[in-house]
């Protein structure tokens, strides 16, 4: 005899994958597999080190550039930074706005980001005829994207960290600030240099390369998450057939902790047909 008992509260694993399904293409990073995570943080250890080079190259070439090649005063040279920090705020209240407002989702954003930070950098070799106007163009669009982009890295890289693992919260941290400071130091210097010696398309495909090997970082992160996205998907299917067929097996958790109540739902038909007249 089979007695009805009392079902526990607790979320089944098929109601916690249907909760996650249910948040559309929002990205968990903590419930990726281990090795998707500390895959992820690499990624966007790799991905600090080539924004924060291609952020501070951009501050010292385009002074540099809008002095000696085009002329401007050291005055006008630096408001020039004005227009550029607004174009790059504006980036990023469209950005945040897209995001909000669910059409984009962070993982879109991300790619949609690095994307256009690879077509602005184009921008920064020498047209003729567009002059200063495509150097500013080309920093807005790369600056603003790198803003956006870096803020998106750093979340997911700090939600994928697990503690007590190679790929921890302060490994991370570490390289993040390493990066930037080394930066700092050495893209001034790195960006001079090709100036002098090969103006400013040499300076230019530097940057591409940067930006290109940004996009190949984030497009394999984005794929990272949109595996265990369709992974989640997958799972939630198989639960809902297995909730379908009605000789599925079935487990009741009872309060307290115990074993189940009905192990094997198709096992028990068939003996009760066997023994019918």
């Amino acid at each position: 005899m089979i007695y009805p008992t009392q079902v526990s509260q607790h979320h089944s694993p098929a109601d916690d994958l249907a909760d996650k399904a249910a948040e559309g293409d929002q990205v968990h990073p903590e419930e990726l597999p281990a090795t998707s995570r500390e895959q992820m943080v690499w990624n966007m250890v790799f991905y600090s080190y080539e924004r924060a080079f291609s952020i501070a190259a951009i501050e010292v070439a385009t002074i540099m550039l809008l002095e000696v090649l085009y002329g401007w005063s050291t005055e006008l040279s630096g408001l020039s930074f004005v227009a550029i920090a607004l174009g790059s705020g504006l980036v990023t209240a469209i950005a945040a706005f897209a995001i909000s407002h669910g059409l984009l989702t962070e993982a879109g954003t991300f790619a949609v980001m690095s994307f256009l930070g690879l077509c602005g950098s184009i921008l920064l070799f020498d047209f003729n005829f567009f002059g200063a106007g495509s150097l500013i163009i080309a920093d807005i669009i790369v600056y603003g994207g790198a803003s956006v982009a870096n803020g998106i890295a750093e979340a997911w890289a700090c939600r994928a960290a697990t503690k007590g693992t190679s790929y921890n919260i302060e490994v991370f941290r570490f390289h993040n600030i390493f990066g930037i400071s080394i930066s700092r130091f050495c893209a001034p210097i790195v960006a001079r240099f090709l100036l002098d010696f090969g103006g400013r398309d040499l300076y230019a495909s530097l940057q591409v390369f940067l930006c290109f090997a940004a996009a190949v970082t984030v497009y394999k992160t984005v794929l990272l998450v949109y595996i265990g996205h369709d992974g989640c998907q997958t799972k939630l299917q198989n639960s809902n057939n297995i909730n379908q067929d009605p000789l599925a097996f079935t487990t009741i958790d009872m309060e307290g902790g115990g074993n189940s109540v009905i192990a094997n739902a198709k096992v028990c038909c068939l003996m009760f047909l066997m023994v019918l007249p």
